[in-house]
């Protein structure tokens, strides 16, 4: 499977420059290959769809990027507003979709390499449904992810 980085160097960007390529001979049942070390950066047209603080991984570090707009299109259920370590919170099972999606980010190379991305780009079809916490704040409710930013 080609790795995402590369891909994106192809869709124009990022550039990649290889920094170092070692050969790994055959041995215990794996095949002969090339282990490639690229370094890469964002392009002009690259920077247009990147926000560093757009996502999270589970540790909290920043993974960056933003490639479409997320709308609510229904409301399904939430629960009654309850307390817990502070704030008050509410679980919201909602529907949305994601528009506003480069061209480039609806390839098959690309979606294809994140399930999630693959979801965003079908939404425009088919809404996603989820159920997710929120928080109330001195600015309406908030998303969980977004709560302290």
């Amino acid at each position: 499977m080609p790795d995402i980085l590369h891909v994106l160097a192809g869709k124009g960007l990022l550039t990649e420059k290889e920094l170092s390529r070692k050969h790994v001979e055959a041995s215990c049942g794996s095949k002969a290959h090339d282990v490639v070390v690229n370094s890469h950066e964002l392009t002009d047209e690259g920077k247009k769809f990147y926000m560093v603080d757009a996502s999270k991984n589970m540790r909290g570090e920043n993974l960056g990027g933003c490639f479409g707009k997320a709308t609510v299109s229904a409301v399904s259920n939430f629960t009654e507003p309850s307390d817990a370590m502070g704030q008050k919170i509410s679980r919201v099972s909602f529907s949305y979709k994601v528009t506003d999606i480069p061209d480039w980010d609806k390839s098959p190379e690309v979606a294809e390499l994140n399930r999630q991305l693959k979801k965003d780009v079908d939404s425009e079809l088919e809404p996603l449904k989820v159920t997710n916490v929120f928080l109330l704040t001195n600015n309406g409710w908030l998303h969980e992810r977004l709560f302290g930013k």
